[in-house]
């Protein structure tokens, strides 16, 4: 009703039930409610809203993009972007990640669910992803079926006076 007040009928045999509250305009409320207890309150928080921009290194929008909130691994909305790489995620929780992903880009991780940032454009940018190509042969000249291959980036590996842009040093 107009005061919030509601009375939920449910089965004679049933003694608890979990009850899901939403509203546009505020993050989803689950509770568990026991039937014989006193009237409870249950409280709506606002969500934020993500507002951005989705472009490359050159500021060129990038179209297309999806834009998910979430928690890692259980993402609660996805948008994707607009031609002008624009997009908006209503009602998202602080402290939510926003990730970022668009064919040909690197994909980006974030927090920025920060309600002082609510409804302020951002501009987020996504960098090419760079690649590493070739072909791996045996010494007779024909592919193996089965090759493990890993990368990892050379400064991870050498020691710090070996570094490339530390040589001049010496």
């Amino acid at each position: 009703d107009a005061s919030g007040a509601f009375v939920l009928d449910i089965s004679p045999d049933t003694l608890e039930e979990r009850l899901t509250l939403e509203r546009a305009g505020f993050l989803p409320a689950i509770a568990m409610a026991h039937v014989g207890d006193e009237r409870k309150e249950y409280v709506l928080e606002p969500g934020v809203s993500v507002v951005g921009r989705v472009v490359d290194e050159m500021g060129n929008p990038i179209a297309g993009a999806s834009i998910a909130a979430g928690r890692v691994v259980a993402w609660s909305q996805v948008t994707w972007t607009a031609a002008d790489g624009g997009f908006v995620l209503d009602d998202v929780e602080p402290g939510e990640y926003i990730s970022l992903a668009a064919p040909g880009y690197a994909w980006r991780q974030m927090v920025p669910t920060d309600p002082k940032a609510e409804g302020k454009q951002r501009v987020f940018v996504l960098a090419r992803e760079r690649v590493i190509a070739g072909r791996i042969l045996t010494s007779d000249g024909t592919p193996p079926s089965y090759v493990s291959l890993s990368a990892e980036p050379e400064e991870a590996r050498a020691p710090a006076k070996m570094r490339p842009e530390r040589l001049s040093a010496w």
